[in-house]
């Protein structure tokens, strides 16, 4: 077995899952509620940097770093829930890469947990930014919006509201994350 680090958790990989295979092996209800736990901690540093180190810096760049930390919330949330679901042999295996657990948190794990269908486009959304991010070779402040600009200069802008709303998503995620882990944990 060999240590890697996802996200801010170390998780136990088999040597195979590091020459390319893509799945980590079963998440025990340690590595759950650690998971939940540092979505928490993503979402009060969100929340912070939003409320109140937002409004002294007003620096448009900044909505970039809560956005990260609201995906990073999501992230720890889908890994927490999706241990969970594979710990109860209802999903085959958790990938390690998000885009491959949102698809199978799409088909097969929304709806039994109830989240509706405006909140998986809203975590579609909020990864198409922090992607976009990654990819972007222009970003600019206008107007007190932060703007990132893809190859062919499509622009995408982050506002303070959009924001708000990424944050509040990533707390509805988690908390009801938390209540079908634990709820159905007892």
């Amino acid at each position: 077995m060999k240590h890697i680090i996802i996200g801010s958790a170390v998780k136990k990989q088999p040597l195979n899952s590091l020459l390319g295979y893509r799945y980590c092996v079963s998440m025990d209800e340690k590595d759950i509620q650690f998971a939940l736990a540092d979505a928490r901690k993503m979402l009060v540093a969100a929340d912070h940097m939003l409320t109140i180190t937002y409004p002294m810096i007003n620096d448009p760049k900044m909505l970039l770093s809560i956005t990260n930390n609201a995906f990073s919330a999501i992230s720890n949330g889908m890994n927490a829930l999706l241990g969970y679901e594979h710990q109860w042999k209802r999903v085959s295996s958790v990938p390690q890469e998000f885009m491959t657990q949102l698809t199978v948190f799409k088909n097969k794990v929304a709806k039994n947990v109830g989240f509706p269908n405006e909140t998986i486009k809203k975590i579609s959304e909020v990864l198409e930014i922090v992607n976009k991010h990654k990819t972007s070779p222009v970003e600019f402040v206008r107007k007190n919006k932060f703007v990132i600009c893809s190859d062919t200069y499509g622009m995408n802008a982050l506002t303070v509201e959009r924001t708000k709303s990424f944050i509040k998503t990533a707390k509805y995620f988690v908390e009801k994350v938390d209540e079908w882990v634990n709820k159905n944990g007892d």
